[in-house]
């Protein structure tokens, strides 16, 4: 896959398909809701860019980053928020990922 939209869509299906073992394993040690925050946030940047016409996959990144982050404040959205943006100031530029590998 050489589009980070492709990727954000894959990640989007696997948090749902895997939403309830997400939040059962959670609950062993937390608070039940990562199935929750790992399902609304990657759907929320996958909707945040899937009809985008841009190509460069860094501000591909940085608005699936913000999307998820507006969507899922918690500590672990942010976290992943954070790393999407931060692969958005990396990949600045590049149109096909497999370029820069």
């Amino acid at each position: 896959m050489a589009d980070l939209k492709g990727l954000l869509r894959v990640w989007a299906e696997i948090m749902a398909a895997n939403k309830q073992r997400l939040i059962e394993l959670d609950g062993e040690a937390g608070d039940s809701d990562l199935g929750l925050t790992m399902t609304d946030g990657f759907q929320a940047a996958w909707e945040a860019v899937k009809d985008s016409p841009e190509a460069d996959q860094g501000k591909i990144a940085y608005l699936a980053g913000k999307a998820m982050g507006a969507k899922v404040p918690s500590t672990m959205g942010t976290l992943m928020a954070s790393g999407l943006m931060q692969a958005g100031k990396t990949l600045k530029g590049v149109e096909i990922i497999t370029d820069c590998l």
